[in-house]
């Protein structure tokens, strides 16, 4: 329950919410179903992270490969990046 309650007090994820989701909230024809749609996306998402972070440290590789963890999670967010900016400028030219 610490857990939870220290995870739903992130001021992270509540500006992520916040400023983010209303960007996509007609996902799907009604309300209900886009938040808990992207809400259930948004929380396989973050645990697939972070049972990710925590089989490495487990493992103990994240020193033995920090570098190639860092060139990944850089390409990944720059991949996301560039998604979002093709997607947006699809958008707008499609006006």
């Amino acid at each position: 329950m610490t857990g939870f309650l220290v995870g739903i007090s992130n001021p992270k994820d509540i500006i992520f919410f916040v400023s983010f989701f209303p960007q996509f909230i007609h996902v799907t024809e009604s309300f209900k179903g886009s938040i808990a749609l992207l809400s259930l996306l948004w929380i396989i998402i973050d645990l697939s992270i972070l049972f990710a972070y925590i089989f490495l440290m487990r493992q103990k590789l994240a020193l033995k490969y920090k570098r190639k963890i860092e060139v990944a999670s850089s390409v990944t967010l720059l991949l996301i990046a560039l998604g979002g900016i093709f997607y947006s400028g699809s958008t707008l030219l499609n006006q």
